[in-house]
């Protein structure tokens, strides 16, 4: 019971320094063309840096992927902050931009706060 307590707080404290620190505006996530957007970005991604990673370096697959994901998110922050500076934040293509940023980073709130134990155990478990 306690353990999921803990869960709950963490989901809720990323969430939101996330809804802080970006602006975030759910009608920004929300179009089609966002959210498949993010998520294509996403598996694309990990689709790429697996393998890669798998014949790379010899690890297991599900090392690889784990790894692959956690390489696949997107530097939301380092592009809300060129936006902002260029003044595109606001913009129709900043705020796309931004929107498709974003859902990788909420599937890495979901994915720490539910398996963040496992993640890093199965990476460490291989490199014992």
């Amino acid at each position: 019971m306690k353990n999921g307590f803990l869960h709950i707080a963490h989901l809720g404290v990323v969430l939101l320094l996330l809804s802080l620190g970006l602006k975030l505006r759910l009608k920004n996530v929300l179009p089609p063309q966002v959210w498949v957007g993010g998520l294509a970005h996403l598996v694309v991604s990990v689709l790429l840096l697996a393998p890669g990673i798998h014949v790379l370096t010899g690890r297991d697959w599900k090392v690889s992927i784990v790894l692959g994901t956690a390489l696949g998110f997107s530097s939301t922050v380092v592009t809300t902050k060129i936006l902002e500076e260029k003044g595109e934040l606001r913009a129709f293509h900043g705020r796309v931009a931004i929107g498709i940023l974003i859902i990788p980073d909420l599937v890495a709130v979901v994915l720490r706060s539910k398996y963040s134990c496992s993640f890093s155990m199965v990476v460490l478990e291989e490199s014992a």
